[in-house]
């Protein structure tokens, strides 16, 4: 018989992101290691509180979201001015846009906006351990609120259940984070130390993580933490085959969002040097960027337009993996922090292109430089930026793919990060008999 995992977590199908794979393709593959995951999310409209995907129990929990009261609250006094501008007495009173909802998330909920949901989820939670026998909880953020339903049920109802926190960003010292107001800021750090100590096993996506965590909480042993990476599926590869490859011009592609202190900025100005610079290079060399552009890679360019440059918006996952394949060269820009790790490099990894990758010494610099795949450059240096597009474009062709057998790329493959996340499940477990 199965032993089961409750998995707790913030969003889940039909939204899709980074967080959402990991858990979705651990579930997948758990089963093969004697382990059956079920999910506890929030209620998502138009979905059900409970429903079953591909043999996945799910559960779904209602949520009392202040940043969503606060955007009708506008809407509704919008209307009443609008109504009475026409009357010509009154001007707009409140200006709806999206920073301020962000704004109401960032600097005034702790641990973020999902609070509410977590206490709400308590009751519903314990429940469900009863009813599906749950051998172990499995908190997994970038929401780091999971943690506190797991903390709340663990500390009132049953302090025998085993727990496993995951962070696949850190909590307080995320540097995409927003500092809040003084005593919102102790609380911040008061609640991640309780879930530190009162958990049973803490699995990191990044070993900076670790090296991190130990130094803020030196009393926490550091065999309480297992470095345990994101990755690729490969049979999401399969069947996906590569254009045949231009002779003509060099693609290079991005996949995925830029928020916070990312910003794409940079590799756009250092193409629209070279546009300036060698105008017949516009007929050797493409971008294409595929997801939501920063504000100021967006405004760059709309007042510096480039007719090597090309935005296509969100696409669907399976889509998104074909244009990665079908690329010469793949962009990475990790952003800010030495732990700093996207899920987004293990799928490149898995297309066999070589990668550009615009960052900071931390994690994925190390990974990249140890497996010889590609580029590295300073995120912020330019001028480096066009070097390396420079030689690139000198060199056409003649960088070589990246050996998708290698046991140091497979290691990566979702199968195997599934079988040491079972390792971890089973020694709780076994200590629990």
């Amino acid at each position: 018989m199965k032993k089961k995992a409750l998995f707790i977590i913030g969003d889940f199908w039909p939204t899709k992101g980074g967080g959402v794979i990991r858990v979705e393709k651990l579930i997948k593959y758990l089963p093969e290691f004697n382990w059956t995951g079920i999910v506890l999310t929030r209620k998502i409209k138009p979905t059900n509180a409970y429903e079953q995907i591909s043999n996945v129990p799910i559960y779904r929990t209602k949520t009392f979201n202040p940043a969503e009261l606060y955007q009708k609250i506008k809407r509704y006094f919008k209307f009443k001015t609008l109504k009475n501008l026409n009357k010509g007495d009154l001007t707009p009173a409140i200006s709806p846009t999206r920073r301020a909802n962000s704004r109401l998330a960032d600097n005034f909920l702790v641990p973020d906006v999902d609070i509410f949901w977590a206490i709400l989820s308590v009751f519903r939670l314990k429940k469900i351990v009863k009813e599906e026998n749950i051998d172990v909880i499995y908190s997994s953020s970038p929401s780091a609120s999971v943690h506190i339903s797991a903390l709340i049920y663990k500390k009132l109802f049953n302090q025998s259940i085993k727990w496993i926190v995951e962070f696949r960003d850190p909590w307080t010292f995320n540097p995409f984070r927003n500092k809040k107001m003084i005593f919102l800021e102790k609380l911040d750090h008061y609640l991640e130390k309780k879930v530190l100590n009162a958990c049973d096993e803490v699995i990191v996506v990044s070993k900076t993580f670790v090296d991190e965590f130990s130094y803020k909480y030196p009393n926490i042993s550091k065999n309480k933490f297992s470095y345990i990476p994101n990755g690729y599926d490969s049979e999401d590869f399969k069947g996906l085959a590569k254009r045949e490859p231009s002779n003509t011009f060099i693609e290079i592609v991005h996949m995925g969002n830029f928020y916070g202190k990312r910003s794409l900025k940079p590799f756009l100005m250092a193409m629209k040097i070279i546009a300036d610079t060698y105008p017949e290079y516009q007929n050797y060399l493409r971008f294409t960027q595929f997801g939501v552009v920063d504000i100021e890679g967006e405004v760059y360019n709309l007042n510096n337009p480039n007719s090597m440059i090309t935005f296509k918006g969100v696409i669907p996952h399976s889509e998104s993996l074909q244009e990665m394949v079908n690329a010469d060269w793949l962009l990475l820009i990790p952003g800010p922090g030495v732990g700093t790790m996207t899920g987004k490099l293990y799928e490149y990894l898995a297309t066999g292109n070589p990668i550009i990758a615009l960052a900071d010494d931390g994690a994925a610099k190390d990974l990249i430089k140890k497996l010889n795949i590609g580029y590295v450059s300073n995120p912020a240096d330019v001028d480096d930026i066009v070097n390396v597009l420079m030689e690139i474009v000198g060199n056409k062709g003649t960088y070589k793919s990246i050996d998708i057998d290698n046991s140091e790329i497979k290691k990566f493959d979702r199968r195997n990060i599934a079988h040491q996340v079972s390792k971890v499940l089973d020694s709780l477990h076994f200590s629990r008999e």
